[in-house]
């Protein structure tokens, strides 16, 4: 991806768990780029350690997160 070796893109939302949770779309950033959707859709979650563990990472060295108020759940995935 433009050369970058050290990018990796998850189609997932961080959380405190591997699955599956309901976004409401009226809560979200998201709104503007999905507005053929209405109310609720089903998003894949996963793990911060468990991305980290997949790509092989020995460690994070800065994990940056704007997940408007629901960073409690992300880094209880750490």
């Amino acid at each position: 991806m433009n050369g970058l070796n050290n990018v990796y893109i998850c189609n997932a939302a961080a959380s405190s768990e591997i699955g599956y949770a309901k976004l409401k779309l009226g809560e979200s950033s998201l709104t503007s780029y999905l507005k053929d959707y209405a109310g609720t859709i089903n998003v894949k979650t996963v793990t911060i350690d468990d991305v980290v563990t997949n790509l092989g990472l020995g460690c994070v060295d800065i994990l940056k997160v704007d997940v408007e108020g629901y960073g409690f759940n992300v880094f209880k995935g750490c």
